[in-house]
């Protein structure tokens, strides 16, 4: 395995992460145990990087808006169907596996004296993998072999997590390095609530969100300079290429497919711009149009008199780049290129408690959070209306998980409700297509090199409300 070597290991340096990756490991470094925080820094620094371009692409999946200029980034508003982060999150799995094996079957603490935790993170990491894996390719092979189903690749990961908790008890709890989190226990806890919802084991999603205190963040971390920096603030707010959407008004395409009903006219729970909250809580009015202060560049819809401004969802105006006329509103939760990501945000815990449990109980949780923020108190909701509910949590995942990639996961559970293209229609701006995407692809490369598989084979493993339509 040709790999990449950093200088760490003979100069030393303040923090791991500040290297940049790949160099070049060779084999002779991945033999010498002195080489183990290295091998670790990879797993974490693939990681990171393919998570930071992958948040991008999924607020893209979340209607976020449109780069009008094409460049590298432009398919983010388009739906595209191939995954673009699949190499880097391969390559921390490899690294990952490579550090694994040997401190298991070859390192003891006497080479490796932090050998406990490097184990912990190492299935730590392999887990947070796996879990974005699972949850957002509509089929997954590893390491050549065969074509598994997410389902499978989520139990791999819930096991690995299961793996990472027990190890950071042995080990005892601790922080991991950069400020990536406080905790690795909550962080492992965190993750694995995320994989259970998905799944739909609501017992053990509730029991690990539950243990997630108010106020913890783990993050993947980001640093100033072109190496490591946080992408969708570079492009989408730095350099001005992407316009946030007012709600969707333009869009016509085919029934939902699930129904096989039509979709309305405003295509429901879209919409960035100026989103309000009435003063007895309501974010969402019974059209499910989001609530709004005002209108944006294109409509007025949801604008609602009285409602104050949510503050989550923050953004400003900007000269766009391409666009005609030249300013428009661009997201501004990040606020520069080391604007760290949240991995595991102590926010969707509670709103995997308040889905879980429903009723007056939700209602309950969502105000812990408006109370946290200091906004108006949900009064209007009835706790017996479980539609109503549903509908207020999922505004509130929007907004309070802004410009995280976590709503998508709501909507891939969802697509009975919520919205995907599906090939049809365009952009507002532009006009460009939207393609078929829904969960997506591997890269084509990943079914070409597999002995077991051509790229023939490819979307063949995916359940057909998820496969996307047309894979590239």
């Amino acid at each position: 395995m040709a790999l990449g070597l950093s200088l760490c290991v003979l100069a030393g340096c303040e923090g791991l992460l500040d290297v940049d990756l790949p160099a070049s490991l060779t084999n002779a470094a991945l033999e010498d145990p002195t080489g183990a925080p290295v091998i670790l820094n990879s797993v974490i620094t693939h990681f990171e990087d393919g998570f930071d371009l992958q948040n991008y692409y999924i607020f893209g999946r979340e209607e976020s808006g449109e780069v009008y200029l094409c460049g590298p980034m432009c398919s983010m508003s388009t739906y595209d169907t191939g995954s673009n982060t699949f190499e880097e999150y391969s390559e921390s799995l490899r690294f990952n596996f490579e550090l694994r094996s040997r401190l298991e079957a070859e390192w003891t603490v006497a080479d490796v004296p932090d050998r406990a935790r490097m184990m912990a993170q190492t299935s730590l990491y392999e887990g947070a993998v796996l879990s974005i894996m699972g949850s957002k390719l509509c089929e997954v092979t590893l390491n050549g072999g065969a074509l598994q189903t997410p389902g499978a690749i989520l139990d791999q990961a819930e096991a690995s997590l299961t793996r990472a908790i027990s190890e950071i008890n042995a080990a005892g709890d601790f922080a991991l390095m950069n400020g990536i989190s406080t905790s690795a226990l909550h962080m492992a806890q965190g993750l694995r609530a995320q994989v259970r919802w998905f799944k739909g084991d609501n017992a053990g999603a509730l029991t690990d969100a539950s243990s997630i205190p108010q106020g913890f963040v783990a993050y993947a971390t980001r640093e100033p300079g072109p190496a490591r920096q946080n992408r969708g603030w570079t492009s989408g707010t730095g350099g001005g290429f992407m316009e946030l959407y007012d709600p969707i008004d333009w869009w016509i395409g085919l029934n939902n497919p699930v129904t096989g009903t039509a979709w309305p006219a405003v295509i429901p729970f879209t919409g960035w711009t100026f989103l309000g909250i009435q003063a007895d809580g309501r974010a969402i009015g019974e059209d499910d149009i989001p609530i709004r202060t005002k209108a944006g560049w294109h409509n007025a819809h949801g604008v609602t008199a009285g409602a104050v401004v949510d503050t989550r969802v923050s953004h400003t105006e900007a000269s766009v780049t391409g666009k005609s006329t030249t300013f428009g509103e661009v997201a501004s939760k990040f606020t520069g290129e080391g604007s760290d990501i949240p991995l595991v945000n102590w926010a969707e815990m509670v709103l995997i408690r308040a889905e879980i449990q429903g009723g007056q109980e939700a209602i309950d949780r969502v105000n812990e959070l408006r109370t946290f923020s200091n906004l108006p108190q949900v009064t209007y909701a009835d706790a017996g209306n479980a539609q109503q509910i549903k509908h207020m949590i999922w505004e509130e995942r929007r907004r309070e998980l802004f410009n995280e990639g976590r709503f998508f996961y709501t909507k891939l559970k969802n697509l009975d409700e919520l919205w995907f293209p599906r090939d049809n229609g365009g952009t507002r701006g532009q006009n460009r297509g939207l393609t078929g995407g829904v969960r997506y692809t591997m890269p084509s490369g990943e079914y070409v090199a597999n002995e077991n598989l051509t790229v023939a084979d490819k979307a063949t493993g995916c359940a057909t409300h998820e496969r996307p339509v047309n894979p590239a």
